[in-house]
């Protein structure tokens, strides 16, 4: 994965800027404005298509509506495709009725009274579209949704609704004043138009098409830009980390010329099974207690006491993260991969930013992702005039108290690991960054943990804030030989399970050995979910269990966020399932990084694949408690083996092509 990171940032080094959709753009913008008369709508084959007037002349627009969630964002088309929708629609599609900004306004308000407590003090939390709001009160007393942001100080959340709970509120509010017919609204603000489905019920976020992203010479590229490209990769990932950090260069950059040798060697020379697989052998599980002793001895990490709730997807852990954020009373750490430039990852950096004014705030972000992800396209487009700042890291320091290390990739390898601390007693774990697609778009976890095991957290932390800082190597062998505070300060949780950390290096991978083990020490099952299932002697293993009569299954989403993963993974699918191993797809792309190992889980920021095994720095969890176990089970796997699709019969043969790109990915 990091190889792509540095390619795409070599490519921003001769890339130009974002540049809007104009004329789609200003058509959507003027769509806010047109009065519901002069709109017609027809809705046919699960597309909408709309033909408006604008400047006296007749204009187009067309989205496929989505059908797999409560609340959808979908993207309109202008032009001549849509002109055609719409012509083929007024054939035999259903036309719908169109309401204005007072309709839309009339129904927020309404379901913002019901809502609302009486108390001016009081909210109800309602996360939907993609958004955070409180329904509350003002001092008069009138109702009103205000962002989960802005929350008065002092306020209290009473209680938590999810777009699930939220949407049929909205289509009774929107059937009492309208009927039962599907209709489109105009709401005169972001996004601008609705579409109410209260059959379903389903109700559909429509946007203009993102930013563009142009490629043009590095002569015409902004100096900006360019200068950031190679400041990132050049100096800070090459020459400056090579002089504070010589022991960290080194060795990562051993071990990733090493893994890519192993790697391609091994791709190229194993080979798998070809005997057809046995059936089931319905084996007990392994002893969990005996593996916890084996842990012991092959990762040297103790378990710790520690809650573990699993907030799912962004709309329950941003919330909560939010929230904790607006709480804060003494400090705010963070350390992420990627923080990104859209609307909503500069939402959550303004909050940040004025709270740092109140508590300590230190944010360490790998520099080249961040640059890397800055450049990507937007599946879904950012908030009418919205600005990406050119630096997400000038941007945090801009205006704050913020301390920033952006963390550099020395060798093409990267820390990866996820971890967000407040006030030494919240943390949470997994698989997020801050960014749009990671609240709205892709399916992904973040795990929450209280308890004696954020002492071990807070200490990893601190070396890596060392490590990153201008001292580099030596501040961070520094760090580690003071005396830091014992776990045994903070106090054990009510719901406490015991956990071990596993953290992941080029030098020694907790999360690789462990994972390696379990996977031939399980007796009746190995569960997983991830992307980026590339690393080819874990692959091997999986068939391997699977040979040994264990049920094996695999979720990974239908498509990727690589499009060499993307082909990559179409493959995969087709060599396991010939192997005899369950797979299925899910219809959005997952984030997910877990894995259940009989009676023992793992789960955190690591995927399958060489450099989160071999190279990059990685941090994990895993327990052998059956009710935490359980959970996980039913609210990651079951859920989406239900939602998702199995790959019943088995997929073409793998092409030439297709192989060749499979040892690409392996290289990821």
């Amino acid at each position: 994965m990091n190889l792509r990171l540095a390619a795409a940032a070599c490519l921003a080094i001769c890339a130009g800027c974002r540049a809007p959709l104009p004329r789609a753009v200003e058509q959507t913008r003027e769509l806010a404005g047109v009065a519901e008369a002069r709109v017609i709508a027809l809705r046919a084959g699960g597309v909408l298509s709309l033909r408006f007037r604008l400047k006296g002349r007749d204009a187009y627009a067309a989205a496929a509506l989505p059908d797999h969630r409560v609340d959808t964002p979908a993207v309109m088309e202008f032009g001549g495709t849509a002109k055609d929708r719409f012509a083929s629609a007024r054939a035999y599609g259903e036309s719908l009725p169109v309401y204005g900004e007072a309709a839309w306004r009339s129904i927020s308000r309404r379901v913002a009274a019901d809502l609302a407590p009486a108390s001016s003090r009081q909210g109800v939390l309602v996360t939907t579209g993609g958004h955070e709001l409180l329904a509350c009160r003002n001092a008069a007393g009138v109702p009103a949704f205000l962002a989960l942001t802005d929350r008065p100080p002092g306020m209290k959340i009473t209680r938590r609704l999810t777009a699930g709970q939220i949407v049929p509120r909205l289509m009774a509010a929107f059937t009492a004043q309208h009927g039962r017919r599907p209709a489109l609204l105009l709401t005169g603000e972001t996004p601008p138009l609705l579409f109410f489905d209260p059959a379903v019920p389903r109700l559909t976020f429509l946007f203009a098409p993102p930013e563009e992203t142009l490629k043009v010479p590095l002569l015409g590229a902004s100096p900006d830009v360019a200068m950031r490209g190679v400041l990132s990769l050049g100096v800070r990932s090459g020459v400056v980390a090579t002089l504070k950090n010589p022991f960290t260069t080194a060795l990562r950059g051993s071990a990733n010329l090493l893994s890519m040798g192993d790697a391609a060697l091994h791709g190229i020379f194993s080979a798998l099974p070809t005997t057809p697989p046995p059936p089931l052998a319905h084996r007990p599980p392994m002893n969990p207690d005996a593996w916890e002793k084996r842990l012991d001895r092959i990762t040297g990490e103790p378990r710790i006491p520690s809650t573990v709730r699993l907030r799912i997807d962004g709309e329950q852990f941003f919330p909560d993260f939010i929230q904790a954020v607006q709480e804060a009373r003494e400090s705010i750490d963070i350390l992420l991969y990627i923080w990104d430039t859209d609307d909503y990852a500069l939402q959550i950096a303004d909050l940040i930013k004025a709270k740092s004014r109140d508590v300590r705030v230190r944010v360490m972000i790998d520099d080249v992702a961040c640059l890397q992800s800055s450049f990507m396209p937007a599946v879904f487009p950012n908030a009418p005039g919205h600005r990406a700042p050119s630096s997400i890291v000038e941007y945090l320091r801009r205006d704050s108290r913020i301390a920033v290390r952006p963390m550099a990739s020395p060798a093409l390898t990267s820390t990866h690991a996820k971890m967000i601390i407040i006030d030494g007693r919240r943390a949470w774990l997994g698989g997020m960054n801050i960014g749009r697609e990671y609240r709205s778009d892709w399916h992904d976890m973040m795990i929450e943990v209280s308890g004696p095991l954020l002492a071990w957290m807070q200490k990893s932390f601190e070396r890596s804030w060392s490590h990153h800082g201008w001292g580099g190597d030596f501040a961070e062998m520094f760090t580690q030989l003071r005396r830091g505070k014992k776990a045994a300060a903070i106090p054990v949780p009510e719901g406490a399970i015991m956990v071990r950390p596993l953290y992941g290096t080029a030098l020694h991978s907790d999360i690789k050995t462990s994972q390696f083990a379990a996977l031939r020490a399980a007796q009746h099952s190995i569960w997983l979910e991830n992307s980026y299932i590339t690393d080819s002697r874990y692959i091997h293993e999986l068939v391997k269990a699977r040979h040994r009569g264990l049920d094996v299954r695999v979720i990974v989403p239908e498509e990727n966020d690589s499009p060499i993963l993307r082909v990559a993974n179409k493959a995969l699918v087709s060599q396991l399932v010939r192997q005899g191993i369950r797979v299925w797809t899910l219809p959005e792309m997952s984030h997910i990084k877990a894995a259940i190992y009989d009676g023992w889980a793992t789960l955190g920021s690591a995927n399958y694949d060489r450099l989160s095994f071999h190279v990059n720095e990685e941090f994990n969890i895993g327990y052998s408690d059956p009710a935490a176990v359980a959970t996980l089970r039913r609210d990651i796997f079951l859920r989406d083996m239900a939602r998702g699709k199995e790959v019943k019969s088995v997929p073409p043969g793998t092409s030439v092509t297709d192989s060749l790109l499979q040892l690409l990915a392996g290289q990821l």
